[in-house]
């Protein structure tokens, strides 16, 4: 396995989600499952408008605004990039409704006070941070006594794709996946106690094909001899086989899971 620069990780990673072909291949939310996997975490984590809920690696606010609509909590979004929180609070003051609190700042050093919010919120993030340990300590730091945590994350067993064992792999949230087993043991470390897991592959399978097809589209239109990161139409075919492929043999999945400080 490469090994990169934490800074540069957390840079790169920054700087590929702000570019707008991300809003083009994934929509308005940018993970597996979109905002009916949110929601489906909303009600797991049994949210009410007495909360304080803190979206870490937040983008640009959807999910935020959804919990913030659906379950009148309130919501603190916090993303590393200065592009990300902008078009967000942009975004937050013309849609109107329940407003988000935007912030900019790092997942593994959080801006908040130890125990000042009821809930973390972290969906396919965890996996691209360089130091997953410091940011669900992190966690267990600025969350109440007896509030939760949910996470939906990239899953993995085995070797990525050798065209994935790069940076490429850590932006694209697969490099820093881990067994379900490994994050759940991440929570228990920090002091938490795991309440809940599931399967949630099938809405990875999904993503996957969509974002593949979308990317054949792209390349398709820019005609013969067109590449994207230095790979054609045939390399790209064989990457993203390879990945369904591996989704289809459990080695990637995509999983949820929530959990509680003890009070």
């Amino acid at each position: 396995m490469m090994r990169e620069d934490p800074s540069v990780i957390k840079q790169c990673c920054a700087a590929a989600y702000a570019t707008p072909w991300v809003a083009l291949l994934l929509g308005e939310s940018w993970h597996p499952g979109g905002l009916d996997l949110t929601e489906h975490l909303g009600r797991a984590l049994a949210l009410t408008p007495r909360d304080v809920v803190a979206d870490v690696a937040a983008g640009e606010g959807a999910s935020a605004r959804h919990l913030a609509a659906r379950f009148g909590c309130e919501v603190w979004a916090l993303d590393l990039g200065e592009a990300q929180v902008a078009r967000g609070q942009s975004r937050d003051a013309r849609q109107g409704g329940a407003p988000v609190r935007f912030q900019q700042g790092d997942a593994e050093a959080l801006p908040w006070a130890a125990g000042s919010v009821d809930v973390v919120l972290c969906e396919c993030a965890l996996c691209t941070f360089p130091s997953p340990e410091t940011a669900v300590q992190e966690w267990a730091r600025v969350v109440k006594p007896g509030g939760r945590i949910g996470l939906t994350d990239v899953t993995r067993r085995g070797p990525l794709p050798a065209a994935l064992d790069n940076l490429a792999g850590w932006v694209g949230c697969l490099a820093g996946a881990r067994p379900v087993e490994a994050y759940a043991d991440l929570l228990t470390t920090a002091g938490f106690q795991v309440l809940r897991r599931e399967d949630r592959s099938a809405d990875l399978s999904v993503l996957v094909a969509r974002i593949g097809q979308a990317l054949l589209t792209w390349l398709q239109f820019q005609g013969p001899g067109a590449s994207l990161g230095g790979l054609d139409r045939a390399a790209v075919e064989g990457l993203w086989a390879a990945i369904q492929e591996a989704i289809g043999r459990h080695e990637l999945g995509y999983a949820l899971l929530t959990a509680r400080r003890p009070a």
